[in-house]
């Protein structure tokens, strides 16, 4: 949710502070554009280099602290257009290796439940969170500050994925127990943060 949501409040508040300073309505469209076209090549080639890898929390880690940088460097440093590019490209990493997190850690009858509560929560976050970025952008009297918000969602979905493995090695030995999770019954799972090296 976290990482969803940093990115859409950004991209609905980002054309307003461009246009604070200075850029015509047009130009502000187009350069916010920029990090959405790069992220539609970049997804996808982010989930190529995890599988590649074998490193997928390396590459949230990554991915969303440089985007959250780029994010705030938007409102901090010339060249907007260059760190929307960067933020596109880095924003790419994440995606792949958070929607793969259930799926490898849950048992398989009750994966259609969990997904469920997933993309609730993440939906519901989606619907809330943009009025909270407006109410906070309202009380600060600032255009950058919805975009600081969505940075600091960004970064915190590092945290997010770290209070995930840390639950899930937790509940490892009664999953274990009771048959495994999906494609996990055949022992316990290395270190995500530890190269493969089968590869």
């Amino acid at each position: 949710m976290l990482f969803n949501v940093g990115f859409i409040v950004f991209l609905s508040f980002g054309p307003e502070f461009l246009v604070s300073q200075g850029n015509s309505l047009a130009k502000a469209g187009y350069l916010m554009s920029v990090a959405v076209w790069v992220s539609i090549v970049s997804v996808p080639m982010g989930g190529v280099i995890i599988d590649r890898t074998g490193r997928p929390d390396f590459a949230v880690g990554l991915g969303c602290l440089f985007a959250a940088l780029a994010m705030a460097a938007v409102t901090l440093l010339p060249n907007a257009g260059l760190w929307l590019l960067v933020g596109g490209v880095m924003a790419g990493l994440p995606p792949g290796a958070i929607v793969a997190l259930l799926p490898k850690s849950v048992k398989a009858e009750d994966l259609a439940g969990t997904l469920g509560i997933f993309y609730a929560t993440n939906y519901l976050g989606l619907a809330v969170m943009p009025p909270v970025a407006g109410l906070f952008r309202d009380l600060t009297k600032s255009s950058a500050a919805p975009i600081y918000l969505s940075a600091i969602m960004m970064a915190s979905t590092i945290v997010g994925v770290r209070a995930f493995r840390c639950i899930d090695r937790r509940d490892l030995p009664e999953r274990g127990a009771g048959g495994g999770a999906r494609g996990d019954s055949s022992g316990p799972r290395a270190d995500p943060m530890e190269p493969d090296s089968s590869r």
